[in-house]
């Protein structure tokens, strides 16, 4: 438990944070995480969600699937909507040239997206920093929606990536 001193100290420092930047970043991640609403239940504010038109990545947001595939979009399309959800959920890049220039970076503190399912991609890509590829970046930095890797992209790999983001509760049709 904070004292009087510590507590006025570590509101300075909180304003400081949330004038460059970091409250818009604490709210894309909560809400990504779905405890944003918990959490303006804490700050009594809970009214601002406004009923029903809070926006839930899990439920919402984009699924994108990038990376060399067996498949084509059709294919994966169907399999998405035979475990229920929208077709039009799903971005894919299903070609080698497409992952290698796709803006990773945009991803970072977004909450249109709930999820990246990788396959194959060229290690070089653009906005991949210090890591070896976009693919580590994603998993290590904070704010990039739940990330993950299948050996190559096929019907099977992505029912199975699907129903993995399903049972850890990070994206629901």
């Amino acid at each position: 438990m904070l004292n009087e001193m510590q507590m006025y100290e570590l509101s300075e420092v909180l304003m400081k944070e949330f004038a460059e930047g970091a409250l818009e970043k604490a709210i894309s991640s909560l809400n990504r995480a779905g405890k944003l609403a918990d959490w303006l239940e804490m700050m009594g504010l809970s009214q601002l969600l406004g009923g029903d038109i809070f926006y839930n990545p899990k439920i919402y947001g984009k699924i994108l699937v990038l990376g060399d595939s067996r498949t084509n979009k059709r294919h994966l399309t169907g399999v998405a909507k035979s475990m229920g959800f929208s077709g039009d959920r799903f971005e894919f890049f299903l070609d080698y040239d497409g992952s290698q220039k796709y803006n990773y970076s945009k991803l970072r503190y977004s909450d249109k997206y709930a999820a990246v399912i990788v396959g194959p991609i060229p290690h070089s890509t653009v906005n991949k920093g210090n890591y070896s590829s976009a693919i580590v970046a994603m998993e290590t930095e904070q704010g990039y929606p739940p990330v993950v890797r299948v050996e190559k992209i096929t019907n099977n790999s992505f029912r199975s990536a699907m129903d993995e983001l399903q049972q850890k509760n990070l994206v629901a049709a």
